[in-house]
C-alpha cells in the first residue's frame, strides 16, 4: 500500500474510532440523566464522524440474486410433472383430512398421522435433487481428519471465536439458572398446569388458560420433564428456554453470516451472547425466547432464499414460518414480513429482467407455511374468538376502550418502542430492571450507528440495507401495537423478535473500524489490533450486561416477586414432623402470593389450598389433626380469628431472607 494511502486509512481509522468513543460517552451520559444535552451532542457528532470517516468503505452487504439458481424443471428425469403432481395431490389430501381431524382443540393419532404424511409427501414432491454423491471425494474428505497417529482437527480462528460466542452464551444462560430470576409469578404457574395436563394424557393444539397461549413451549417441557424425570417446577421451565437462548445464538451467527460475513456474524454474535435483553427473556421461563429464535431460523432461510433462489431455501422458509407460530404470539408479525420481504425482491427483479422463475418459490413457502399451521389453523377456525383474544385486547377496544385517537396512541407507542433500545426501557419486573433500556450503553451507541449507517446505505439504494431496517421496523410492531394499553409499550418480550436484527445492525460500526484499522497498520499490527478493539468493547459489555442482570434484576426480582418457595419450604417441614400437606393451608390476601406456586414448589401442582375465610367450621373440619395456616402480615383480623378458634394455637412470623416478605405461621392443635 502506498504512503498516502496507508495515511489516509490511518485518519480513517482514528476517525472511526474517536466516533465509537464519542456516541459510548454521550450514550452513558444520556443514561445517566443528568447531561443529557451533552449526551445528544456527543451521540450526533461521533454519527456525523463515522458516517463522513466510512464513507468510502464498501459495505459489508452481500448482493442479492447474484448466485440464484433457476426454477428446476418439473420434467426433470427423478420426478417427472405427473409424478409432482400426484406426490403433491396426494399430500394436500393428507393434509385436508388431518385439518378435519384435529377438531375439539386435540392432537389425536391419526390427525398427526395425517399431518406428517402429507408434509412428508408434499417435500417428496417439491424436494430438489442433490446430485449424485461422489463416494470417492467422500472418502477423502473423512479421510483428511486422520492420520497413521489418530484424530487430525483442523479448527479455524472463525470456529474458535464462535465456539468462545456458545460459550459465553452457554455461561450467560445457565449460570446461577437455579436461583436467578428466583421465584414464579402467577405466569408460571398457568403453564406449570397446562404442562401437567399434557403429562396426564391431554394434548391441547391451543391452551385456552391464561387469555390462550401457543403449544410450543409446553410440548417441550412436558418431553423435557417425561425424559429426564425432573419435578415440573420453576427450574423445569427454565431450562428449555435457556437451551433456546444458546440455539438463538448460534442463528444469529448464521443469519449474519448470510446477510454481511463471518466476521461481521462473530461481533453480532458476541454481543447478542452476553446482552441483558436476551439473557433476561430467556431464563425467565416464559415463551418469549421463542420470538427471536424462530425469527432468525425464518430470516436465515429467506435471506438465502433471496440470495440463491434455491427451491429448498423456500421451503424450509415455509417450515420455519409454520413452525414460529407455535411458538410466541410476537411472531405473528413475520408472516406479513417475509411475504412482503419475498413478494418485494422477486418484483424487483421481475421488473428488472434479473429473474422471473422464482414466483413459484414463493407460493412454495406459502404452501410449507399453511401445512405446517393446519392444527393451529383448524383451531384457529373453529374458535377464533380465543385465538386472537390476547392479540385484540392490545390493539382494539376488546377489553379496555383505545381512548385517544389510535392513531396518535399508535405514534406515541412507536417513540416509546424507539426509544426501549437507549433512553427508557420496559417497566414491567418480571422482563427488566423497570425502566432500563434494552441495550447496555455501549451496545447501545454501536446500534444508534449502525442505524444510521444502513439508512445511507438504504438511500443508496442497498436493497438488502432497506430489507434490515424494514424487518426492524416490523418486528417491533408487537411491542408498539398495544394501544389499549399504551403503558405495555415498550415491552422486552413482544419486541424480543427483534433481537437478531437488532445486534447485527449494532455490529456493523465496530466491524468497519476493525476492518480499518487492519488496513491502517498492515501486517500484523492490524489484526491485533481490530481483535484488542473488539475484545475491550465486548468485555466492557460484557461487565455492564453482567451486572446488570445477575446483580440488580435479580435483586429486584427477588424483592417484587413473592417468596412461594419459603411457603413450601414451611409446609414441608410441618408435614414431615406433625402433619401433611393436605391439612396446611394459606390464607388468601390481595395482591399476594399464588397459592398454585406454593404446590408447584411443593411438587403437587394441583395443590391450591387456599382459605378465603376462616369460617366457623374450620376447627371441626378434621379436627383429629393438626392444622397449619399461613396468614399475611397484614391480616390482623385472621390471626385474632385464628386465636380465638384455638387458644391454645400457636404463632410466630417467619423470618424471610427477603426483607419485608415475612408471613404469620399459626399452628392449631388437634382436638377440640
Amino acid at each position: 500500500m502506498a504512503i498516502g494511502q496507508r495515511n489516509a486509512a490511518f485518519r480513517d481509522a482514528a476517525f472511526l474510532i474517536l466516533a465509537l468513543a464519542l456516541s459510548i460517552v454521550g450514550q452513558r451520559l444520556l443514561l445517566g440523566r443528568q447531561f443529557i444535552l451533552d449526551g445528544i451532542l456527543l451521540i450526533a457528532a461521533g454519527l456525523g464522524i463515522f458516517l463522513w470517516a466510512g464513507r468510502k468503505m464498501a459495505p459489508p452487504l452481500v448482493e442479492l440474486g447474484r448466485n440464484n439458481a433457476t426454477w428446476p424443471s418439473f420434467t426433470s428425469k427423478e420426478k417427472g410433472r405427473r409424478s409432482r403432481l400426484a406426490w403433491s395431490l396426494a399430500g394436500m389430501g393428507a393434509l385436508a383430512l388431518a385439518f378435519l381431524s384435529f377438531g375439539g382443540n386435540s392432537f389425536n393419532p391419526l390427525g398427526i398421522l395425517l399431518w406428517l404424511g402429507g408434509l412428508a409427501l408434499l417435500l417428496y414432491a417439491f424436494w430438489e435433487p442433490m446430485g449424485p454423491v461422489s463416494w470417492p471425494g467422500f472418502r477423502r474428505n473423512l479421510g483428511s481428519f486422520f492420520t497413521s497417529k489418530g484424530l487430525r482437527l483442523h479448527l479455524s480462528w472463525t470456529a474458535l471465536a464462535l465456539a468462545g460466542a456458545l460459550l459465553l452464551a452457554v455461561f450467560f444462560s445457565f449460570y446461577q439458572l437455579e436461583v436467578v430470576p428466583g421465584e414464579m409469578t402467577s405466569d408460571h404457574a398457568e403453564k406449570i398446569l397446562d404442562i401437567q395436563d399434557i403429562l396426564e394424557g391431554r394434548h391441547p393444539i391451543f391452551f385456552p388458560r391464561n387469555i390462550g397461549r401457543e403449544p410450543l413451549q409446553f410440548y417441550v417441557t412436558a418431553a423435557y420433564v417425561y425424559v429426564t424425570g425432573v419435578p415440573l417446577n420453576h427450574l423445569a421451565l427454565k431450562v428449555p428456554t435457556a437451551l433456546f437462548s444458546v440455539l438463538t445464538v448460534a442463528m444469529v451467527y448464521l443469519l449474519a453470516r448470510e446477510v454481511t460475513d463471518e466476521k461481521l456474524a462473530l461481533i453480532a454474535t458476541l454481543f447478542v451472547a452476553i446482552s441483558k435483553w436476551h439473557v433476561a427473556t430467556s431464563r425467565v421461563g416464559l415463551r418469549f425466547p421463542l420470538a427471536p429464535l424462530m425469527v432468525a431460523v425464518t430470516l436465515y432461510f429467506t435471506v438465502r432464499a433471496l440470495k440463491y433462489g434455491q427451491r429448498k431455501d423456500y421451503v424450509f422458509a415455509g417450515l420455519s414460518l409454520g413452525t414460529g407460530l407455535y411458538g410466541y404470539t410476537a411472531f405473528r408479525v413475520v408472516p406479513f414480513l417475509v411475504v412482503g420481504l419475498l413478494g418485494t425482491e422477486l418484483l424487483v427483479r421481475f421488473f428488472t429482467s434479473e429473474e422471473k422463475g422464482q414466483f413459484a418459490n414463493l407460493v412454495l413457502t406459502g404452501l410449507f407455511s399453511l401445512a405446517v399451521f393446519i392444527p393451529l389453523g383448524r383451531y384457529m377456525m373453529d374458535s377464533p374468538r380465543m385465538f386472537w383474544y390476547r392479540v385484540l385486547t392490545r390493539v382494539s377496544s376488546l377489553e379496555r376502550p383505545v381512548n385517544q385517537d389510535p392513531a396518535l396512541v399508535l405514534k406515541d407507542t412507536l417513540v416509546a418502542t424507539a426509544l426501549m433500545f437507549n433512553w427508557r426501557g420496559d417497566v414491567v419486573w418480571v422482563n427488566n430492571v423497570p425502566g432500563d433500556p434494552s441495550l447496555d450503553y455501549v451496545t447501545g451507541a454501536l446500534f444508534l450507528l449502525g442505524l444510521g449507517y444502513l439508512t445511507v446505505q438504504a438511500a443508496r439504494n442497498g436493497r438488502l440495507a432497506v430489507y434490515l431496517l424494514v424487518s426492524l421496523l416490523a418486528l417491533l410492531l408487537p411491542s408498539a401495537l398495544s394501544l389499549a394499553f399504551p403503558g405495555e409499550s415498550p415491552s422486552v418480550a413482544r419486541a424480543s423478535g427483534a433481537i437478531p436484527v437488532v445486534f447485527i445492525i449494532a455490529a456493523f460500526p465496530l466491524y468497519l473500524a476493525a476492518e480499518k484499522l487492519k488496513v491502517a497498520l498492515g501486517s500484523w499490527a492490524g489484526p491485533l489490533a481490530a481483535t484488542a478493539c473488539i475484545l475491550v468493547l465486548l468485555l466492557a459489555a460484557g461487565k455492564l450486561n453482567y451486572d446488570r442482570y445477575f446483580r440488580d434484576y435479580a435483586e429486584q426480582y427477588r424483592r417484587s416477586s413473592w417468596n412461594s418457595t419459603e411457603m413450601a419450604r414451611v409446609i414441608q417441614g410441618f408435614a414431615e414432623t406433625m402433619g401433611d400437606v393436605h391439612h396446611a393451608y394459606i390464607k388468601s390476601w390481595p395482591h399476594w402470593v399464588d397459592t398454585r406456586n406454593v404446590g408447584i414448589n411443593l411438587g403437587l401442582p394441583r395443590w391450591d389450598n387456599a382459605l378465603a375465610e376462616i369460617t366457623d367450621d374450620f376447627k371441626e373440619r378434621d379436627n383429629a389433626t393438626n392444622k397449619l395456616v399461613i396468614v399475611n402480615p397484614q391480616d390482623t383480623l385472621t390471626m385474632a380469628r385464628l386465636a380465638q378458634l384455638y387458644p391454645n394455637g400457636q404463632a410466630r412470623m417467619y423470618p424471610s431472607a427477603t426483607p419485608g416478605k415475612g408471613f404469620w405461621i399459626f399452628l392449631a392443635p388437634a382436638g377440640r
